[in-house]
């Protein structure tokens, strides 16, 4: 298990160790807010704070058999949970597992901890299996919860936990970091950062990856289709044979943005703002209605593709929208 504060966090991690110092530690934290501050790995810096028996007031040691053991992911203290299959949900049955696991005594520590993660993708049932742990905690022990939005958590799990807000750092202060990590400055983090709405991993995921480049490459497939240079089924095709959602979740930062060069006369601030002349082009002949149209169609394919819909229909139908949006 590896864990770090990065600095964006420091105050919430101030103010969760003074309460644990202070012995006003709650059973149970949420960690909101957006992707790419670090969240996760705040939790496991928080359980792995908790566990070490050779802690200062604002760290654990690092040094000693338990975090050894948690560096190994062998600790008998603590438990992680997360989806089986990515972009599935948490099953109760983990839930069921995962409560089990505060039933016995600690084997090593004085506490015991977990993580779920990310909490807002536990289904109902297993969201309902959860609330009796959190309504009768065992003596020190502690549940973390990791969730970018809480609007699918049922009140009733909020309210039992002690929440703590992230939010995203200064532009100054994420790119700095940046900089730092990648050893000097380079010019694509600053669109990195636009792309990840500023979330620091998030935008440095993008910067170790092919994503910029694979970005790239599914715009130039999005503007052939409005042109008629690309077929819907072709490009259907292309995508089927390996679907990454981000692809899709592209097309919507791109509408989003040509709506508002529609709407707003004066240098709108844009996501994608390296393709603003590109997008004013294609959105030319397009209305604002429409735009919301095609939005609307982007967001009915997700969910017909969540539910194992026919991908290489749902995505044929999609551009065929886009290449007879009205002009």
């Amino acid at each position: 298990m590896q864990s770090q504060i990065y600095p964006w966090n420091q105050k919430q991690w101030q103010q969760i160790t003074a309460a644990f110092n202070a012995g006003r530690m709650p059973h149970a934290v949420l960690l909101q807010g957006p992707k790419g501050l670090g969240k996760l790995d705040f939790a496991r810096a928080l359980c792995a704070f908790v566990l070490c028996g050779k802690k200062s007031e604002s760290s654990a040691c690092g040094e000693c058999h338990t975090c050894k053991l948690l560096r190994a992911d062998t600790h008998p203290d603590y438990k992680e949970v997360s989806p089986k299959d990515e972009g599935k949900n948490i099953l109760v049955d983990q839930i069921r597992d995962f409560c089990d696991f505060f039933i016995y005594s600690s084997q090593l520590s004085s506490y015991k901890a977990a993580t779920i993660h990310p909490a807002d993708r536990m289904n109902r049932n297993a969201a309902n299996s959860l609330l009796k742990t959190l309504e009768e905690p065992t003596r020190n022990s502690l549940i973390v919860l990791v969730a970018e939005s809480t609007t699918s958590l049922p009140a009733t799990i909020r309210s039992r936990c002690q929440v703590l807000e992230f939010s995203t750092p200064e532009k100054n202060q994420a790119l700095s970091w940046l900089q730092s990590v990648q050893g000097g400055a380079d010019n694509r983090q600053e669109l990195a950062l636009s792309l990840a709405n500023y979330g620091p991993l998030e935008a440095l995921e993008y910067l170790q990856s092919d994503y910029l480049s694979a970005r790239e490459e599914q715009f130039s497939m999005f503007e052939g289709l409005r042109a008629g240079k690309v077929s819907a089924t072709h490009a259907a095709e292309k995508l089927n044979k390996k679907l990454d959602r981000r692809s899709l979740g592209w097309q919507i930062s791109w509408i989003q943005d040509m709506i508002k060069l529609k709407m707003v006369s004066e240098s709108p601030a844009i996501t994608n703002y390296d393709m603003i002349k590109r997008l004013t082009d294609i959105s030319k002949n397009i209305s604002i209605s429409g735009l919301y149209r095609y939005y609307d169609k982007i967001s009915t394919s997700l969910g017909l593709i969540d539910r194992q819909a026919n991908l290489q229909l749902v995505l044929e139908d999609l551009f065929v929208s886009w290449v007879y949006l009205e002009k």
